[in-house]
């Protein structure tokens, strides 16, 4: 029994020496990342025998090191047998990773703890221990040392036939058997904070976390939204009167107020409400008879409504109602008066099949459309302007039409609106495209450029004169406040 101590001794001391050999150079060093804490042993040495279930469950302490370097990830959990043997000075060297994982795996530095398996010896015990460490060919029994062998391979044969030997010769080393371990869940189960070196307390214990499901309420759909957007834009310029080439100032100004109001009720049903009041006005100094005039003037409602047909098809009914509000003449100087309050008032109706592509596209066709214009005044204003004969106030007709909407933004801070309308009597057209360019400077400050070319040869002009295309523009920059 001594000559296999004593061997088991020598054994121990080949495999370690180069770690004494550490912990003789750093003796005087102390070490910061191992607290050392009076710890009871982990298992009883005197008995493999399993507790009995009568008896209370067994507390495992454990201690929670630290990585040894800046590179180092690896934590370990050791018991107090573990700590009496480890060279703690090491865990302040920055060991490289191939040495950090031959260290901790090193099964002579930790309690052995018996597999069950079969071993068998692999050297004779009565060779000589320093051939072995040497690589020499006669202390091998069952082959010889291959040329290109790495040290680690090397060192890992070493161990695991120190561990056959011991399991041949000496089981009462043996702290323990691999069933009475303690289960990998009760480490893996529990969330370790914080860098400090403290006592690690694990209970062989199980946690119930039920079978609870996650409880999400019903979402409520929005089915109305609402929009609501203000614009002051305007455009000024100054002549003194001795200018040296002449001019007059001027001075334009330009207001708009948009409201939305749409539903969708997610499945089969869309109405759009959409509300516009444009007002815009210029102004010369000089010799003019008026010093303000009106040049855009609009009060305009339009309502669309869809049941889903199929795809982006919608049975679609539209409307557009619109009017102006203020006096408008033909030029600054003239009397001849171009439109008044509710003079004229237009409203168009529309039977047939919306093409929606998202939020961009709209084409609503309407192969049965109701044309309606009523004018007020037939004093003041020609209402041969509007299709309406002379004597009469109001003008009927029914045809077709077409509408098409687009919205995208081009670029990040450019917004495009354009509107295509179109209708026909079978016998005249009426063609009105708008086109909207919004540059977004700030949230409050943008600049708008307007183009509107106009076709309408439903008016009745006078013998000889003939329908010529009408064409607006405006560019302004000024304010622009979203409200809803």
């Amino acid at each position: 029994m001594n000559l296999y101590k004593l061997i088991i001794g020598m054994m121990i001391f080949v495999l370690n020496f180069p770690f004494i050999q550490i912990q003789a150079q750093h003796k005087n060093r102390k070490d910061n990342n191992v607290e050392y804490l009076p710890i009871p042993e982990i298992f009883p040495t005197d008995s493999l025998v399993a507790e009995s279930p009568e008896k209370p469950v067994k507390t495992y302490k454990y201690i929670l090191l630290k990585p040894s370097g800046p590179t180092d990830t690896t934590i370990f959990f050791v018991d107090s047998i573990t700590r009496k043997h480890r060279l703690d000075s090491i865990m302040s060297i920055p060991l490289s990773k191939t040495d950090s994982l031959l260290y901790a795996s090193n099964s002579l530095l930790l309690p052995l703890v018996y597999t069950g398996k079969d071993i068998r010896a692999v050297w004779d015990i009565n060779k000589n221990l320093m051939s072995l460490a040497n690589g020499s060919r006669n202390g091998l029994i069952t082959n010889k040392l291959p040329v290109k062998m790495t040290t680690e391979n090397f060192v890992a044969d070493l161990r695991r036939g120190a561990r056959d030997y011991i399991s041949n010769h000496a089981m009462q080393l043996y702290v323990t058997t691999l069933d009475r371990l303690p289960s990998l869940s009760t480490f893996m189960s529990r969330p370790i904070k914080g860098s400090r070196v403290n006592p690690l307390a694990v209970y062989e214990d199980k946690i119930d976390l039920g079978n609870k499901k996650i409880e999400i309420n019903d979402l409520k759909y929005i089915y109305w939204t609402k929009k609501a957007n203000a614009l002051l834009q305007f455009s000024q310029n100054y002549v003194s009167s001795n200018w040296y080439q002449g001019g007059n100032s001027n001075f334009a100004f330009l207001s708009i107020i948009t409201g939305e109001t749409n539903f969708d009720n997610r499945k089969n049903i869309q109405w759009d409400n959409r509300f516009e009041w444009r007002t815009g006005l210029s102004s010369i100094i000089g010799n003019t008879k008026r010093k303000v005039m009106i040049n855009d003037d609009i009060l305009r409602y339009n309502t669309k409504f869809g049941l889903k047909a199929g795809g982006n098809w919608f049975y679609s009914v539209s409307g557009e109602l619109s009017t102006q509000l203020f006096d408008s003449y033909k030029s600054i100087n003239s009397d001849e008066y171009k439109g008044r309050l509710f003079t004229p008032v237009r409203a168009n109706l529309g039977v047939g099949m919306d093409y929606k592509y998202k939020k961009y596209f709209s084409l609503m066709i309407a192969p049965v459309a109701f044309k309606y214009i009523y004018v007020h005044d037939t004093i003041h204003v020609n209402q041969n302007l509007f299709g309406v004969k002379k004597g009469e106030n109001q003008l009927k007709q029914i045809g077709s039409s077409f509408r098409a909407q687009l919205n995208i933004v081009p670029a990040r801070n450019w917004n495009l609106d354009s509107k295509l309308s179109f209708y026909t009597d079978y016998k005249k057209v009426e063609i009105d495209w708008e086109i909207v360019n919004n540059f977004i400077i700030n949230r409050f400050l943008t600049t708008r450029i307007s183009l509107n070319p106009r076709f309408d040869n439903t008016i009745i002009l006078k013998e000889g004169e003939k329908t010529k295309i009408q064409f607006k523009e405006l560019m302004s920059i000024g304010f622009s406040y979203r409200f809803l």
